[in-house]
């Protein structure tokens, strides 16, 4: 892996202690240990080469958000305690250094963490109506969690220093009170409202970076957002008792020279404010009023307490027949805060407004031949959105602009100067066809008229895929897990999927945020080899309808299993011919046999009948193709199971040739690529060359060599096409995320190209052992 383990080898603070959910087997060995009442942790060094696969970031990443959060919480319930001294000590710089040690996970990974599937996906995890995508905290970009933390630190730090200063100077004020010095009580009460608006400022600013902290799933106790309420608003109300006590009522008149404004108008206000009590010489410190016209904020020159302005409304301003016009003093400023209404209405203006689609931009299959790809757009691909909204020729700006298709809201996006811009994501739950999209402006109680544009657009359906295993569990329950994605891997969630056993409905799965479903049913007896669907009806989305039969076994469900039993780099030992993928109790499927057929005949791989792959090997445990996070890899329990299976029985025949059982491996990269699962389909192309080229490198130790050492050692033709075959093959192996279609189409290219090289020879099993592919 290209990481920075310089910046990786971080200093994990009580990892065993806490628990932390490594999957099995993974190891993180502590330096020392540290006395439980030392607030400072104890060193953790982690091993690189033990951090391979996404299952150990994942639970690595879940840990620092997980310490982030309790250091946040605990220095919010000391400021509601009121022990300041105690809320600034969980900020230290042992939370800078996990913040930099979370960020340098989240740039290797490219991802903040799994983020909180209750909001906004529970409806979709619940069974109910499904998430446009483009609304899904899913799009919460990983710089700006790591920004959250950075920022909440500081304003709760600056938080802290204000309630801290508050607390002081209140001290002070009631200290004033007490001995009678009314001078030395309005001086503090001042000082008091200045500190009273920081803590009110720096609480909007933490809620802000709080929320996007609140979406990541392993933030699991209250709200960060939520935690410091009580404190904040405890300050604000007794601030408000010391202003009413201290600061002098104020008056407030005004007048229009007309009787009603629209949004492309102006209106000149002319108005006085005054004070009971106050002395004249006091105004000398004021220059300008802090007025609030209609919900607008404007800052309006005074002088002696009278002011004119002229007043044109925002196109989004509420229409309101007369004006309300409110003085808010600024902090500090010893003046209690007044109102008054200025009798002219405010008239709404027509609206216009236009929109234009864009979809040539959608994501169209490189993998389908030109003359198959077809216009419109698809589910999961972007529609590019641009127009106009205007009031009597205004430009209005920040209008939410409403887009749906049917009874289908695709999101909302925001004017910018009068102009929208952006894209939406189709969701799965607009029907394929021909449809109206429907951009929509709500002017109620608004300065505007509601407006509407249309354009037209065709959906596309889309090819889907589906993955399923069942097994009877100890309890003679059936558990059933798998994955629904469009052929390109796309994943589909929200969607319902359809359980029989032997012919008989038993259930309904609802698939989650990555397109996975699992579920233990109770159908009654259950027995192995008894055959399980699982189907995709795609009834009302723009989604192929989709089925798989799969065998009943005994055991665990791989797919449900996190983590391996430890994390070294793992082999495959290839020994002998290739065994046939299907093991029982998996199966695995996808809609078009059409877009099967170009794909195989774009690759110059044909089908194979059963019989010549040979018989199952026995159970394999699959990949979900989700960067590694299963059990082992799919290439890599396929290969390892063909060492008993490749041995022929006396009688049997000639053995295999070399470019046979290749050949064979390359029509399963080839059935992978076609199911979406990229990784795989990379890593068995490679597998393939390697098995058929194994021969071309001299030497006993050749069949031990890394990938990157066979090519050093290759002396054969087209070593520039073994290059770019194994760096393709160590990205879908080792990196943190899953390969492009266009990517895994180029590696089984060039491993068909390489595959030409040698002519069929009997393979010799001796030779194989102990050849070794790392995955």
């Amino acid at each position: 892996m290209n990481v920075d383990w310089a910046r990786l080898c971080v200093l994990v603070a009580l990892v065993c202690c806490v628990g932390l959910a490594v999957a099995a087997g993974s190891s993180i060995a502590t330096s020392s240990t540290v006395p439980a009442a030392n607030d400072s942790d104890p060193v953790v060094h982690l091993d690189p080469a033990e951090y391979d696969d996404d299952g150990d970031y994942d639970s690595l990443q879940a840990w620092f958000i997980d310490d982030l959060e309790d250091r946040l919480q605990r220095s919010s319930a000391a400021i509601a305690a009121g022990t300041i001294d105690d809320a600034r000590v969980p900020l230290d710089e042992t939370y800078v250094e996990r913040v930099d040690q979370y960020e340098t996970l989240v740039a290797e990974t490219g991802a903040a963490g799994e983020l909180d599937e209750a909001d906004p996906l529970s409806e979709a995890q619940a069974g109910g109506p499904e998430t446009p995508l483009e609304t899904r905290s899913d799009d919460l970009e990983p710089a700006d969690v790591v920004d959250a933390f950075e920022q909440t630190r500081v304003e709760q730090l600056a938080l802290i220093e204000a309630v801290d200063s508050y607390d002081d100077t209140e001290t002070a004020y009631e200290q004033a009170i007490d001995d009678g010095n009314e001078a030395g009580a309005l001086e503090h009460a001042r000082e008091l409202d200045t500190l009273a608006a920081d803590v009110d400022v720096a609480t909007e600013r933490l809620a802000e970076h709080r929320s996007v902290i609140d979406a990541l799933a392993a933030v699991d106790g209250p709200a960060l957002a939520e935690s410091l309420a009580d404190r904040p608003q405890s300050i604000q109300e007794r601030q408000e008792t010391i202003r009413e006590a201290q600061f002098a009522p104020t008056t407030l008149t005004a007048t229009a020279d007309a009787d009603s404004v629209g949004p492309t108008e102006t209106v000149t206000i002319t108005g006085t404010l005054e004070t009971a009590s106050e002395p004249a010489e006091s105004w000398t410190e004021i220059d300008s009023l802090p007025l609030e016209i209609n919900g607008e904020s404007q800052s309006v020159a005074v002088d002696d307490g009278t002011f004119t302005v002229s007043y044109q409304p925002d196109p989004l301003s509420p229409t309101v027949d007369e004006i309300p016009v409110q003085y808010r003093p600024a902090p500090g400023i010893p003046h209690q805060k007044t109102e008054t209404t200025v009798p002219v209405a405010v008239d709404a203006a027509p609206a216009t407004l236009s929109l234009d689609a864009d979809t040539d931009h959608g994501y169209q299959p490189s993998s389908l031949p030109d003359d198959d790809l077809e216009s419109g757009v698809a589910y999961g691909e972007r529609i590019g959105l641009s127009g106009t909204l205007t009031a009597k020729n205004r430009s209005v700006d920040g209008a939410p602009v409403t887009l749906t298709i049917g009874d289908t809201t695709l999101g909302t996006l925001e004017t910018e100067s009068g102009t929208l811009e952006g894209d939406i994501v189709l969701p799965a739950s607009v029907p394929a066809g021909e449809h109206e999209l429907i951009a929509t402006v709500d002017g109620t109680d608004r300065a505007i008229t509601s407006a509407s544009a249309t354009h037209d657009l065709t959906v596309r359906e889309s090819e889907t895929a589906l993955y399923s295993e069942a097994v009877r569990t100890d309890d003679g329950d059936l558990a059933v897990a798998g994955t629904l994605t469009t052929l390109e891997g796309t994943p589909v969630p929200g969607q319902p999927v359809a359980v029989t056993l032997e012919g008989t409905p038993v259930g309904t799965i609802w698939t989650d945020a990555g397109g996975q479903f699992s579920e233990t049913l109770s159908p009654g007896s259950v027995a192995v080899d008894q055959q399980v669907t699982v189907s995709y009806d795609g009834t009302n989305t723009n989604l192929n309808e989709i089925a798989v039969t799969t065998s009943v076994t005994d055991g665990q469900l791989p797919t449900l299993v996190a983590g391996v039993d430890g994390w070294p780099r793992l082999a495959v030992v290839l020994a002998g011919a290739l065994a046939v993928l299907g093991a029982a109790g998996s199966g695995i499927w996808y809609s078009s046999s059409s877009v099967r057929r170009r794909f195989r005949s774009r690759f110059g791989v044909g089908r194979k009948s059963k019989s010549q792959f040979g018989s199952s090997a026995g159970a394999a445990t699959h990949s979900t193709d989700e960067g590694h996070s299963g059990e082992t890899s799919l290439a890599q329990s396929t290969l390892s199971s063909t060492v008993e299976a490749a041995e022929p029985d006396s009688g049997s025949g000639p053995a295999p040739t070399s470019s046979t059982k290749s050949d064979d491996l390359l029509e399963q990269a080839d059935d992978r690529l076609s199911s979406g699962r990229t990784n795989e389909a990379v890593e068995l192309a490679y597998a393939a060359v390697r098995l058929q080229l194994h021969t071309t490198v001299a030497g006993e130790t050749a069949q031990s060599l890394t990938h990157w050492e066979f090519y050093e050692r290759y002396t054969g033709p087209q070593t520039d096409d073994l290059e770019l075959l194994t760096s393709l093959y160590e990205r879908a192996a080792f990196g943190p995320a899953t390969v492009t279609v266009e990517t895994a189409e180029e590696a089984l290219l060039t491993a068909q190209a390489l595959l030409k090289l040698t002519d069929d020879k009997p393979v010799d099993l001796d030779a194989l052992d102990g050849l070794v592919i790392e995955t």
